[in-house]
């Protein structure tokens, strides 16, 4: 299966296939905003679900923190003397996370975030695991990003370098957007159990790939190539041959002859918007429809399974769809 990276905008939206097994996918389970730039042990201290599992320092980001916070956002009137790294509004929610993919050459310095699953994965289940990322406007670079480590048991590290392992979720391409936020998600499944998830660069530095960010500040302290994060997932992925699939009882996917209906099972629609992706990242098909119906045609699919996103007025859904044998 090849790991898919899709560009997204700024809109409120949810991901969806079924529920999902992260106990805090959005960083938002606080006992209070944290005011400032964290230092060790107080992104492990400030969540109930998530923990850093090395002695790097992974930074959290409040729209409701006092606007003279370093991590306010989307604006601060932090003066300095570190720079502001960037300004952005959660892709949902009120919290995001903030990680160091890389900092200064040959330093190996990372940042990780790990937690536990609410179940184990189910072995030989496939599930559509993924998360979204935002390179911070002022940092120095672009990267390719984060990559997501699912395990058996948690892993760290008695430092701030680099985890060795070979993580399952990634993309191979420069993840550069400052403005929207980009999804990067692969569908999946594992011989054995699983039930941690860890989130950061897993490459050394000299296996990083970099480009230089054209909105870089210059400030003090944005060096390297920093990201938000927000909105972890992982779902179960239906397989079998599509009849009706059910999403969030807010839209069904009908198999007709003609292709994938899209319903919105709110008939008071004003408007539908649907985009198909085929599994290799390209889009495949757009369109929208005044009503609360769409057909999406059996021609525009690249493959048997697709992830169909479904605007509906300000709300963004996403799924993993498969038609099996259907035609």
């Amino acid at each position: 299966m090849w790991p898919l990276m899709l560009l997204v905008g700024m809109a409120y939206a949810s991901q969806a296939v079924a529920q999902n097994i992260i106990p805090d996918p959005g960083f938002e389970a606080v006992e209070a905003p944290f005011c400032g730039i964290m230092g060790p042990n107080d992104f492990t201290n400030t969540l109930f679900d998530w923990v850093s599992p090395t002695l790097g320092t992974p930074q959290m980001f409040f729209t409701d923190a006092d606007e003279s916070c370093y991590n306010a956002q989307p604006v601060s009137t932090y003066s300095g003397p570190i720079g502001i790294r960037g300004t952005q509004l959660p892709f949902q929610g009120q919290a995001m996370a903030g990680l160091y993919a890389y900092t200064i050459e040959g330093f190996n310095q990372r940042h990780y975030v790990q937690a536990e699953l609410d179940v184990p994965l189910i072995p030989g289940q496939a599930y559509a695991i993924g998360f979204y990322v935002s390179l911070a406007d002022y940092i120095e670079f672009s990267s390719t990003g984060l990559q997501a480590l699912l395990t058996a048991g948690p892993v760290d590290l008695n430092s701030d370098g680099v985890i060795e392992a070979q993580p399952q979720v990634y993309t191979e391409e420069i993840v550069d957007d400052v403005e929207g936020w980009t999804l990067i998600v692969d569908t999946l499944t594992f011989e054995g159990a699983v039930d941690f998830i860890t989130i950061g660069n897993f490459k050394t530095d000299e296996q990083t790939l970099l480009a230089p960010n054209p909105t870089y500040s210059g400030a003090v302290s944005t060096y390297g190539a920093f990201y938000f994060l927000d909105e972890v997932f992982i779902e179960q992925v239906v397989t079998s041959n599509l009849q009706e699939v059910e999403n969030q009882n807010e839209v069904k996917f009908l198999s007709t002859s003609q292709g994938l209906e899209v319903v919105s099972s709110d008939f008071e629609t004003r408007r539908l918007h649907v985009k198909m992706f085929g599994l290799d990242g390209r889009q495949v098909f757009e369109s929208s429809s005044p009503s609360s119906s769409m057909i999406v045609p059996w021609t525009s699919w690249s493959g048997d399974c697709a992830i169909v996103s479904v605007r509906i007025d300000s709300h963004v859904t996403s799924q993993v769809v498969c038609r099996g044998e259907t035609r």
